[in-house]
């Protein structure tokens, strides 16, 4: 679809379970069923949709088995340029609004991001309609959510959000970075940083949080951050960062 560009979503993801009435990607996944198969609705893979409040909101369905959905909601993306410059000190946390109540008009813009506010309630709906009462972030490269290559899926807790270190292993659902998956390892942790006056990211070079030989093999200490902190710029190996054009 964007031919020019190479584009990475970051998600907060909730499982298919019997809903409850609120604001969600999930209410319209409700309501796509009343109306149309699963399959039709796996057919969309993503959409712009309105929600009650007005606000217009991407959904993504990606099945994850025959039973299983995942639903997801846009709520940042931003080129390479931005990342190192509008949302450079943006963790988790903090307030750093732009283009929010214009989805389309920050997509044109590589530049979106919701409001602290905006996320903070959304979570919150989002871990009271999952199955497993968890919402997730997860980052993936080239707008794709196959999990196929570039992407980084991993519970949204309250320990992640309010943690202010950096270099904090934390248990990874599943990370592939350049086609090194950590699914050939169990119980995988990763290096993380949510510090003040940095966004959000993965550091692959740091000391091995867990999984050595998957890390090994996945990057190198040459290797740049990654899933929202660039400080080297472009990385051609890594989708994510390969042109300033791509966003996280």
């Amino acid at each position: 679809m964007f031919h020019h560009y190479v584009f990475v979503y970051l998600n907060m993801i909730s499982s298919i379970t019997s809903g409850i009435v609120s604001q969600t990607c999930f209410d319209i996944f409700e309501d796509l069923q009343s109306t149309i198969s699963w399959t039709d609705i796996l057919a969309l893979q993503t959409d712009i949709f309105t929600l009650d409040n007005n606000q217009t909101v991407r959904c993504s369905f990606v099945e994850l088995d025959d039973s299983t959905m995942l639903v997801s909601t846009l709520f940042e993306t931003a080129s390479l340029d931005h990342q190192m410059n509008s949302l450079q000190g943006c963790g988790l946390d903090r307030d750093c609004p732009h283009n929010e109540d214009d989805l389309e008009a920050g997509e044109s813009a590589l530049l979106y991001r919701w409001s602290a506010s905006q996320l903070s309630e959304y979570r919150d709906l989002t871990i009271q309609q999952a199955v497993d009462d968890t919402a997730y972030l997860l980052a993936t490269c080239n707008q794709k959510l196959t999990f196929e290559r570039d992407f980084m899926l991993l519970e949204y807790s309250d320990e992640l959000k309010n943690h202010k270190v950096d270099g904090y292993c934390y248990p990874i659902t599943r990370v592939n970075i350049r086609g090194y998956d950590s699914n050939e390892c169990e119980g995988v942790t990763a290096d993380l940083g949510n510090i003040d006056g940095a966004h959000f990211h993965l550091h692959p070079w740091r000391e091995c949080c867990g999984c050595c030989p998957w890390r090994d093999t996945a990057i190198s200490r040459d290797d740049k951050s990654c899933f929202g902190l660039y400080t080297n710029g472009i990385n051609p190996d890594f989708s994510c960062a390969s042109t300033n054009d791509s966003t996280t």
